[in-house]
């Protein structure tokens, strides 16, 4: 995407990651039946949506500040207690 000049070079670190959590939140919606599309034309156009919006977003230039607010975190998943516990 950097080399065909639709993303620009600054935008390219961690985009692979954008997207996989773009596609991947849309498929468990789909999936788990919390968001309902008709047909696979639908899902196909909701999908192209949303890789169109992301990438737009990657490439308008505007990232998060740095700071204490956007401080980095490593990403993990923290095991939630069940009820009563």
């Amino acid at each position: 995407m950097t080399e065909s000049g639709r993303l620009p070079p600054g935008a390219r670190p961690g985009a692979e990651f954008v997207v996989w959590a773009a596609i991947h939140g849309l498929a468990v919606l789909l999936i788990d039946g919390l968001v309902h599309i008709d047909d696979r034309q639908g899902v196909e156009c909701q999908t192209e949506r949303l890789v169109f919006a992301t990438f737009n977003g990657l490439g308008s230039g505007n990232r998060p500040r740095a700071g204490p607010a956007h401080a980095h975190h490593h990403a993990h998943a923290t095991p939630h207690p069940g009820p009563g516990s």
